[in-house]
């Protein structure tokens, strides 16, 4: 297994194990990339952190960190389990988990765990209907 030491060693890891890491020209990745390259933080030693907790709430509900996994379309196809593993890796951190609208995953699974939907890209109501029943 490789060192990872920083954020460019999962970038690597990365670029070798999934078969593309942005869509397009990867304007959108760019961005966020340099906006998160401008963020310096200040490096603090000594410090006791025995007592710090991030925990608050979001959308009135508790939350371990104002952390939460965003829709990844057709993440399921990284590896067929990947929604219902990353999903079950949320509730376990505590944090929230929002499934895409392309997720692969089925009602069942869904039904599993306390996961927010996208509905996004649908045209009418009944495409919503249709793809929150399928």
């Amino acid at each position: 297994m490789s060192i990872i030491t920083n954020i460019e060693d999962l970038r690597r890891i990365a670029r070798r194990k999934l078969p593309q890491h942005g869509s397009y020209d990867e304007l959108t990745l760019k961005a966020n990339r340099d906006d998160l390259d401008a963020i310096r933080l200040l490096q603090r030693v000594l410090i006791d952190v025995s007592k710090v907790s991030l925990a608050t709430s979001m959308l009135g509900e508790p939350v371990s960190m104002p952390l939460a996994i965003a829709p990844t379309g057709l993440a399921g196809l990284v590896h067929g389990d990947g929604e219902m593993l990353a999903a079950r890796a949320a509730e376990a951190a505590g944090i929230k988990f929002c499934l895409s609208t392309m997720s692969i995953c089925s009602i069942e699974d869904r039904a599993e765990l306390e996961v927010a939907m996208t509905l996004a890209g649908l045209r009418d109501i009944r495409e919503v209907s249709r793809a929150v029943v399928a």
